[in-house]
């Protein structure tokens, strides 16, 4: 009724290959470098999350399929940055960026552009580095609601968490060449 975008995660649902939750999400189709700089942009209000859910992730395209890193939103209102800290997976850090009460509209922005993770909710920025392990891979976004707490089963009408989207732009910017510009030694005496 306030126009939003509904993603819903039953407390039990069906799973699939690599997954151990039921999830909602959209996926990015393009995969690309990090050559350019690549934003997720959101409007998001998470209304109901028992635990922990992740709204957003920067995905490998190529490569282990493994997120770089997801931006995850827990029962207390935090908002957290899950790290890999090599392509491999299973070795993560959590940084915290903010808090949002629970059912607070609020705005994210996750980017990537070269090896720095930039992460922006409601004006908090943060950045982070890629490891190298990742320099080469190929990326795409996802969005939604991928709960850590609902369960695999047969599937119940019961909400886990609901995560409404008012906004969820993707923008590319990629780098169209580089100009290099070398003069001289006379040149630069007559330029000064």
């Amino acid at each position: 009724s306030d126009g939003a975008m509904v993603m819903m995660d039953p407390t039990t649902g069906w799973t699939t290959s690599g997954s151990l939750h039921p999830r909602t999400e959209m996926r990015e189709n393009a995969i690309w470098s990090t050559s350019g700089t690549n934003i997720l942009n959101a409007t998001v209000n998470v209304t109901k999350v028992p635990s922990n859910t992740a709204i957003a992730q920067i995905f490998q395209g190529t490569g282990p399929s493994k997120p770089l890193c997801e931006l995850q939103f827990n029962s207390g209102g935090g908002v957290n940055l899950l790290h890999e800290n090599t392509n491999q997976c299973g070795n993560t850090t959590t940084h915290p960026i903010t808090s949002v009460p629970v059912g607070t509209k609020f705005t994210y922005q996750l980017q990537l552009s070269g090896s720095t993770i930039t992460v922006k909710v409601n004006g908090t920025t943060k950045t982070f580095t890629m490891d190298s392990s990742f320099v080469g891979e190929k990326f795409y976004f996802k969005a939604g609601d991928y709960d850590q707490s609902a369960t695999s089963g047969t599937p119940k009408t019961t909400p886990g968490t609901v995560v409404k989207f008012y906004v969820l732009k993707i923008t590319h910017y990629k780098i169209l060449f580089h100009l290099r510009i070398t003069a001289s030694a006379d040149m630069q005496r007559q330029c000064m």
